[in-house]
């Protein structure tokens, strides 16, 4: 991508693979970006899953629960052949494959197992070699390490199979038994879990894997479970944010969710049309039949079990069947309700949560808090706890959870070190990522203009540097893809849809404002503000200097991948042309031209990523250090031409490239920003 561009029972069944989309009433909820997903297990219904043999899906780090696993996965094998080993997901799949599959056959014996060489440099997938020794495989366990690896290995573009995975499919369906930890678990979905924490995922929706936008990435995945959506690591990291945003969603393709926490596994039963947990700790199931969109981009409606070893689960009824030990606890206590508090996405967090409900019957409501957002759980009538031996075999049905979020605290703080606060421009809230060095008195401010990936938070850091080199206070606005889209961001608002913009609006008028509150807040109205930012944010800051440099000492564009050149000839952003007489005029280049802007360029940045190509932008230059050079160039030419003042420099730092780290670290950021 160019940075141009850039309480009744929950109703469970085993679906149908032909996905009925939901009504539209969540599809601009939390974000969500619109994209397609292909299904690479289409044309396979739920009928031919009638013969297919067992899933074990575990959810990671097994270790006390190994010895089960296996023993349901050696069961379950097809005419007792061995488990093929499936190590896609690991950047050295014989290093990984050949001694786990040794392991298993040194503790069950010879013949348990065979490494299957899928992934191996020199063996391709489609080759009929390889698929003939799949089918003598009597089932599979994926592995962990990346998930996304096992899909490109094992399918073709647009869903299609290759050759060992239809003779995977042959062997599934036919009765072998399919398992997988981790990665080798995530896999199991279509679509699958590619990434993203819940912490951005109940900000930044649904999005495509390697999008700009944080949020929580879904990709097309291996799909021997249709309608389910599968997450391992669930509660030890926290993510079940990420798979309720996902099942709420009309993206995910899936109604329901199974999150399986690490050193436990959930047994599908295709025939029996059953779920089951093994293991030491549990399983979360989410059911989004009933969301619905709330307040502030919230919704509510959806509906939880937590299952854990014994615990049953019926598809087609929803019916949750505890395991035979497990004792009823009382109903709901209405005379003293209690709500419990915890962070939401801290490590196991959730789970201590809900053993502290499942003990206590006024405890009627949790609630996980993120900032203005809080997950909430609450116990129904239709609630019921059932509880075992010790507090970790606990059973709760039918909670349900709604996603809060609340108007955040609006107002900038500034203390000492490291800080997030937020500010309002117009309809939108910025996050101002800050530091102040411990001893900052009157130093400079300094503005820190992030780059495509939107992550102020990483500016912020890598300008630290900069803030205890100069004493000066820094804060790093983020402008996010959602409310500051291209066109608002590195073109600064100036112009949508072809129409030019009321100058309150323009996205420049977000970084006066910020320093205004700075000043206001350190009491120091004069205080003295120099401006950076690098790549996309260098973008923003030409055209800043161009249209509204306000009363900044100094703005510094690092590595820009586009900038305004000071002529007609090219249509705006990377021109004057095309813009209302009062933004494109003489007055308008002769006040650009004596804008404070520094051009801060990387003397190796010369690459081509991420950069744009275009035609028209292929006229500045073909790399980021040319461009800046000619632009410089050109302005220098024209004010001498017309006798104009002007204001810029040109700053070269040498042996960097396209690096805002090494870029805030040079020697040369100090001439570029102060001399």
């Amino acid at each position: 991508m160019a940075d141009d561009f850039d309480p009744q029972p929950a109703r469970f069944y085993m679906p149908d693979t032909t996905f009925i989309p939901r009504p539209s009433k969540l599809r601009c909820v939390l974000g969500i970006v619109v994209w397609a997903i292909s299904i690479s297990s289409a044309g396979i219904s739920a009928a031919d899953l009638s013969k297919a043999g067992k899933l074990v899906i575990a959810g990671g780090a097994i270790s006390s629960a190994g010895e089960e696993v296996w023993q349901v996965m050696l069961a379950g094998r097809l005419d007792g052949r061995p488990i093929g080993i499936i190590s896609t997901a690991s950047e050295e799949p014989s290093a990984t494959g050949e001694p786990f599959a040794a392991r298993i056959n040194a503790a069950h014996g010879a013949g348990s197992a065979v490494f299957l060489p899928l992934g191996v440099k020199g063996v391709n997938a489609d080759d009929a070699s390889v698929a003939e020794a799949v089918r003598r495989c009597g089932g599979f366990f994926f592995t962990g390490g990346q998930q996304d690896r096992t899909t490109r290995i094992l399918m073709r573009k647009k869903g299609a199979h290759t050759a060992a995975m239809a003779a995977i499919w042959e062997v599934y369906l036919r009765g072998g038994i399919v398992g997988g930890s981790s990665a080798g678990a995530a896999v199991m979905s279509d679509p699958m879990l590619a990434g993203g924490q819940s912490e951005d995922a109940v900000r930044g929706g649904v999005v495509k894997p390697g999008s700009t936008t944080k949020g929580v990435a879904l990709a097309a995945g291996l799909g021997f479970h249709p309608g389910m959506l599968y997450c391992q690591h669930h509660l030890e990291r926290g993510r079940y944010g990420r798979l309720m945003v996902s099942v709420v969603s009309d993206l995910a393709r899936a109604r329901l969710g199974i999150g399986v926490c690490e050193n436990t596994a959930w047994v599908v039963d295709h025939q029996a049309s059953t779920g089951r947990v093994i293991g030491a700790n549990g399983v979360l199931v989410l059911d989004a039949s009933d969301a619905k969109a709330g307040p502030n981009g919230g919704w509510s409606g959806l509906r939880v079990h937590y299952l854990t070893a014994g615990d049953r689960l019926r598809f087609k009824t929803g019916e949750v069947v505890p395991d035979a030990g497990k004792t009823r606890q009382p109903a709901l206590d209405n005379s003293s309700q209690k709500q419990v508090r915890f962070p939401a996405w801290e490590k196991n967090a959730l789970r201590t949560a809900l053993r502290q409900m499942a003990k206590a019957p006024k405890v009627t409501r949790l609630i996980g808090e993120d900032g203005p957002y809080a997950v909430q759980f609450d116990r129904q009538p239709g609630t019921v706890i059932f509880s075992g031996a010790d507090e970790a075999n606990i059973t709760l049905t039918n909670l349900t959870v709604s996603l809060k979020v609340h108007t955040p605290d609006l107002g900038l703080k500034l203390p000492v070190g490291r800080n997030l606060s937020r500010m309002a421009f117009h309809e939108n809230v910025i996050r101002v990522f800050s530091y102040k060095p411990a001893d900052y008195q009157d130093g400079p401010l300094l503005v820190v203009m992030h780059g495509m990936d939107r992550n102020a938070e990483d500016y912020r850091d890598r300008a630290v540097v900069m803030a205890d080199q100069f004493h000066a206070l820094v804060v790093a606005p983020e402008f996010d893809l959602k409310q500051f889209p291209i066109e608002a961001y590195q073109r600064g608002g100036v112009m949508k849809d072809g129409k030019a913009q009321p100058a309150e609006k323009w996205t420049f008028k977000a970084v006066s404002d910020l320093v205004k509150n700075v000043r206001a807040v350190q009491h120091k109205p004069d205080l003295p503000y120099y401006v950076i930012g690098h790549s996309a944010g260098g973008q923003i800051l030409t055209r800043l200097a161009a249209f509204l440099p306000g009363d900044a000492t100094r703005i510094v564009a690092a590595n820009p991948g586009t900038l305004i050149f000071p002529n007609r000839e090219a249509a705006f952003p990377l021109g004057f042309g095309g813009l209302p007489d009062a933004l494109g005029n003489d007055d308008a280049l002769r006040r650009y031209l004596a804008s404070p802007l520094t051009l801060y360029l990387g003397d190796r940045d010369l690459g081509s990523q991420n950069l744009d190509l275009t035609p028209a932008a292929k006229v500045q230059g073909m790399t980021r250090y040319e461009r800046g050079q000619n632009c410089y160039q050109q302005a220098a030419a024209l004010a001498k031409e017309r006798g104009w003042p002007f204001a810029w420099r040109i700053v070269v730092a040498d042996g960097v490239g396209h690096d805002s780290e090494c870029m805030f670290a040079h020697p040369q950021v100090k001439a570029a920003l102060f001399e």
